[in-house]
């Protein structure tokens, strides 16, 4: 039954990541509709403060560690209702580093993970414990609870909300990359301009980028998709 907690409309719900946890379809085909029956949700990956995110929230633009994160939400929404993912920490970490990839990223994994990763955010434990010390009601799910039961993850969602199971399309919105994609792209990622090569020779566009390139030639046996 969804309203058993009986929560009222006029609460704030704040998800907060973690990205790589099913965030994009929850913003895309769950939030959205959660919305639309009346409900206060503030969503976005940029309020976990991780290293790779570029904060698009106003007034939060540089609070950019989860600490610093965490106290602006608190004193903001003092009374909030916290919604927060996690995830295996290997897989997790692969995930992110296919992210990485997919933002114009060219170093190994090794590279990547002894240089630019900011181990603190592998605190998940320190992260939760922190969110339920400054609120009341934190709900928390696993990602592999949603890979392996998406209606019961959503019924406990809702039930926490106090909405409606609303309709949503379960498809997967973000596929990762196997191995082969990853090479490949880190290579292409070598000659185009990004964040994380700014004096690559050749600027990045809509239409030139390691994504935009496998995507087009994504029947390609190299790829993986014989």
């Amino acid at each position: 039954m969804n309203n058993e907690k009986n929560i009222k409309k006029d609460e704030i719900f704040i998800y907060v990541g973690l990205r790589k946890t099913g965030s994009t379809f929850l913003h895309r085909e769950i939030f959205p509709k959660i919305r639309n029956q009346g409900f206060n949700i503030i969503s976005s990956d940029d309020f976990s403060g991780h290293l790779n995110t570029i904060i698009k929230v106003d007034d939060y633009c540089k609070y950019k560690t989860r600490e610093n994160m965490l106290t602006k939400l608190k004193k903001d929404y003092p009374n909030a209702n916290i919604i927060i993912g996690v995830r295996e920490k290997n897989e997790w970490l692969k995930s992110m580093y296919n992210l990485y990839v997919k933002q114009g990223g060219f170093r190994d994994y090794n590279y990547w993970y002894n240089n630019l990763l900011n181990h603190d955010y592998l605190n998940f434990e320190k992260y939760l414990n922190e969110l339920k010390n400054n609120f009341s009601n934190v709900f928390v799910y696993d990602f592999n609870f949603i890979k392996k039961d998406m209606e019961g993850f959503i019924s406990d969602l809702c039930n926490f909300i106090g909405c409606k199971i609303p309709d949503y399309n379960n498809k997967v919105h973000r596929k990762s990359w196997n191995e082969r994609q990853v090479k490949l792209a880190r290579f292409i990622n070598k000659i185009i301009k990004s964040k994380y090569n700014p004096n690559a020779p050749i600027k990045r566009t809509d239409k030139i980028n390691s994504s935009w390139i496998l995507w087009k030639t994504g029947s390609n046996w190299w790829l993986g998709n014989k």
